[in-house]
């Protein structure tokens, strides 16, 4: 793999042997305890850490948490005092509370992608810190937290265990669902294209320009297009009625195969260009402008990343990521991970297949529900779904709804945590890329105490009392309305 990008090599390369050796160290008296966040990232990250402790031997337990609050690990040194952990997506944020509440901690290593934060004071245990922050390397575009961990066990591959090279489709994985094809033609960038170049000439992956949408191989094209939502199609985004009609209108069926044998794939690239152009045509009428048409045919167009020897929604990275991602929503990221330690087991995949659809279904039902409760205040568009949306499910709601917006604004959506604290999903849209919704978000917060809060330049989010959800607004649009002067 090639080194032809702006991160602090040596220092990187240092910080792998050392998460190397001691991970070697770990596991001889004590169980590992591999604590994971749930999305597509996190459960990418658990299955390279997972199977990179199991070809070493080494007895591990994984846990899935949501978020890592001062409750959360509270409740880890209370029920189980675990003395040595990996943290797969969670942790660089959290480095304060960890020091003060894991008293039982001997050893510790995190692999995480979000910006860290100062730690003042001893660490009174053996720290690893694998952040592509620390590193030059921007975790918000161009390296997930899976990308940290096949670094981490890449050397391997060196030592005569050629199949740890496999395990960069994981860190591909992660990095699609973490939506880091930013570059041209939904490329990936920096630390992901490295993997992926490396990956391409082992022939663990083909990447071509094509039509952007999950399932294009198993699903019927009505069906894949209903299931798309970025961008958000009228009339066809959510409904499987309105989307056969468009296809049959389009004359797209014809040739011998009915409407539900008809794939993205059976298509020629004739009708291929002609299905793009009348997507366009349908999304301009309600979203006109030559400018918003070219950046909706980004979303539409651009390299899908093929893995060859896997099939149907394990073959192409999205749907992949799209897959885990649904089993982590929807309370089952365990089944998630079956599908990276034990590959090619159908039980799993059958599980991992009827919760996606029962995700896609959770989804486009809370997404015809939120077009009535949008607020409008100042630059903020607020969906206040404390009463019906699902923590698990605001991230990806608030994804979809800022990515269907044609104007500057900044998405926030309420959902219920506990009975004390409300979990708030933030997200801009394309039109505010200059604004960084974390920094907003901390300056908010910073005069609201018991509050928590992480993310990325574009995506951020946070936990505060509920009580105080009507200052936080205020002081939100406050912050947003400065920041923007």
């Amino acid at each position: 793999m090639g080194t032809d990008f702006s991160g602090d090599v040596i220092s990187l390369r240092n910080c792998i042997q050392d998460g190397l050796s001691l991970i070697n160290s770990m596991g001889r008296e004590d169980i590992i305890y591999v604590i994971s966040h749930i999305d597509a990232d996190g459960i990418s990250t658990a299955g390279i850490i997972t199977k990179l402790l199991s070809l070493l031997d080494k007895p591990f337990v994984v846990k899935f948490v949501t978020q890592l609050r001062p409750d959360i690990i509270r409740d880890l040194q209370e029920t189980i005092e675990p003395r040595e952990l990996i943290f797969c997506d969670l942790g660089s944020g959290q480095l304060e509370f960890l020091t003060k509440i894991l008293h039982s901690a001997t050893r510790m290593l995190i692999l995480d992608h979000h910006i860290p934060r100062e730690l003042l004071g001893n660490i009174p245990f053996k720290l690893v810190h694998l952040n592509s922050w620390l590193y030059g390397i921007k975790g918000d575009s161009e390296s997930s937290s899976s990308s940290m961990a096949y670094l981490l066990a890449r050397p391997l591959a060196y030592q005569g265990v050629s199949e740890i090279f496999h395990l960069a489709r994981y860190a591909l994985v992660g990095a699609l669902g973490d939506n880091q094809d930013i570059g041209h033609n939904r490329s990936l960038i920096g630390l992901n294209k490295l993997i992926k170049d490396e990956a391409e000439e082992k022939n663990i992956v083909k990447t071509r320009i094509d039509i952007i949408l999950n399932g294009r191989e198993i699903k019927p094209l009505y069906q894949a297009l209903a299931e798309t939502f970025n961008p958000l199609i009228p009339g066809i985004s959510g409904s499987l009625e309105g989307s056969a009609k468009f296809i049959i209108s389009l004359g797209l069926s014809r040739g011998g195969l009915d409407i539900e044998r008809l794939s993205l794939n059976d298509l020629s690239e004739e009708k291929k260009a002609l299905l793009v152009e009348k997507i366009l045509e349908r999304i301009s009428l309600s979203y006109p402008g030559k400018q918003v048409l070219e950046r909706i045919r980004t979303k539409l167009l651009g390299y899908i990343y093929e893995f060859p020897n896997e099939k149907g929604l394990l073959k192409y990275g999205r749907d992949f990521a799209t897959l885990l991602n649904a089993c982590g929503r929807m309370d089952h990221p365990g089944i998630g991970l079956s599908l990276i330690i034990n590959e090619f087991n159908m039980d799993a995949y059958n599980k991992a297949l009827s919760i996606y659809k029962q995700y896609k279904y959770t989804i486009s039902n809370m997404l015809s529900r939120i077009n009535d409760l949008l607020e409008k205040r100042g630059a903020l568009a607020i969906i206040d779904g404390r009463e019906f949306i699902n923590e698990k499910i605001a991230s990806p709601i608030a994804s979809i709804i800022s990515q269907s917006l044609n104007e500057p604004t900044i998405v926030v959506v309420l959902s219920k945590s506990t009975n004390d604290y409300v979990k708030v999903s933030i997200r801009r849209t394309s039109l505010l890329e200059n604004i960084d919704v974390r920094r907003i978000l901390e300056k908010t917060l910073s005069n609201l105490p018991d509050t928590y809060y992480g993310g990325h330049e574009a995506a951020a989010g946070a936990y505060i009392p509920n009580e105080k959800v009507d200052k936080f607004i205020a002081d939100l649009d406050k912050a947003l309305n400065l920041d923007r002067s």
